[in-house]
């Protein structure tokens, strides 16, 4: 079968995965509904394939969509975030420290590939980094799905089976905010372009994300975007 066939199957198979897990109103539904939608299909032997330069592309999305979180506002409350950026790295350390022994030790995994899938980060971002440093993708997304998967999809339930805890309607949380339009849209696509293309260009680890993250926050930070 040819690859814009099996593109457009792996396409398809996460966009109805997404908009199911939306209907249902579950937690993070377009990535964990394409997700696992695309797995199953994989292990059935559908065709789905993995396109390295639309991968790449999407990377570039992803991380102008990082950068969005760079805002004046939160520049201005950085005073306040002292102790709590202190302990948070502390904790974060330690608990990188413990999971990556553990996944050597225990799991057989190398290095490299235990570092990447033991750190707390994003799916997209450890997987992509992780691969450009030596570490296998495949186990690195595995780890952070099944963590994301019972932290955010999980825990969630089981707390509202057993409290009184409400799991909030992340459509009508993100429905009071505000969207990017017209203008805002086009910054952004430029953003991502140009970050994309430096990206390719710079020998930085992660560059693929971190350097369209940096043009984005740019335009947030000097009001190009609100």
């Amino acid at each position: 079968m040819g690859l814009i066939f099996r593109l457009t199957c792996s396409i398809l198979l996460g966009a109805v995965g997404g908009a199911t897990f939306y209907y249902f109103e579950l937690p993070l539904a377009w990535m964990l509904g394409s997700m696992f939608f695309t797995t199953i299909a994989a292990l059935l032997g559908a065709p789905v394939t993995l396109h390295m330069p639309f991968r790449l592309s999407m990377t570039a999305v992803l991380g102008t969509l990082l950068g969005s979180a760079f805002t004046p506002q939160i520049l201005q409350q950085l005073q306040y975030w002292g102790a709590g950026a202190i302990t948070i790295a502390v904790f974060v350390t330690f608990m990188t420290a413990i999971s990556v022994l553990f996944l050597v030790r225990v799991g057989g995994m190398a290095r490299a590939t235990a570092f990447f899938s033991g750190t707390p980060g994003g799916l997209g971002e450890m997987t992509l980094v992780g691969e450009q440093n030596g570490g296998d993708p495949r186990t690195i997304a595995l780890v952070h799905a099944i963590r994301i998967f019972v932290v955010v999809f999980l825990l969630p339930l089981i707390l509202a089976s057993i409290t009184d805890f409400n799991i909030p309607n992340t459509a009508r949380v993100l429905a009071g905010r505000p969207a990017a339009q017209g203008e805002e849209l086009a910054i952004l696509a430029a953003c991502a372009v140009v970050g994309y293309i430096l990206g390719q260009k710079l020998p930085l680890p992660g560059s693929q994300v971190f350097i369209p993250m940096m043009v984005s926050a740019t335009a947030y930070l000097v009001g190009l975007v609100e």
